[in-house]
């Protein structure tokens, strides 16, 4: 089924506890958190959440829990299915010490990158054919998003050649 997504920004403080103030200083940002959202009848989005494997929940939830969007970039329609489901659930789960231990010394010393909320997204969307860079800070998400040459997060779906003027 086709669904329309988006990259998601929002302040994650209220869940993230210690570790918020850890991402905002080791990445010098005011970005923590970001993760992909689709419309169906619940809109729901893919969550990234320490040491626990990626949680779909309900848009709902996080506005009863006072977790506030910023900022949302549309990517437009996805074809969605039980193998997105799978991709999803068998994701390598989240490790915030790891994540620290990286943006300290790993990322200078060729330390493999651990997953994060934004290595999903990134890893989602080659999963679903884009032309996606290896990202792993919401910050790194950001400044990409707000390149000059952002077309690569249109996606495949919405690409033709039809426009081309025919000599």
């Amino acid at each position: 089924m086709r669904v329309n997504a988006r990259i998601c920004f929002y302040n994650f403080k209220e869940l993230q506890g210690w570790r918020y103030y850890f991402i905002r200083l080791l990445s010098w940002s005011h970005h923590t958190h970001a993760h992909l959202e689709f419309d169906l009848n619940k809109p729901f989005a893919y969550v990234v959440i320490d040491g626990k494997e990626i949680r779909a929940l309900k848009l709902g939830l996080l506005q009863e829990l006072g977790i506030t969007k910023y900022y949302e970039f549309d990517i437009g329609c996805l074809e969605m299915g039980t193998k997105d489901i799978m991709f999803a659930s068998s994701y390598k789960r989240l490790n915030s010490k790891s994540m620290i231990i990286y943006q300290l010394f790993g990322r200078f010393f060729g330390m493999k990158r651990p997953s994060s909320c934004v290595t999903f997204i990134c890893d989602y969307l080659k999963f679903k054919g884009w032309d996606i860079p290896d990202l792993f800070s919401p910050q790194e998400l950001w400044e990409s998003l707000h390149a000059d040459n952002n077309d690569r997060w249109k996606g495949p779906c919405g690409q033709n050649n039809t426009s081309q003027v025919a000599q």
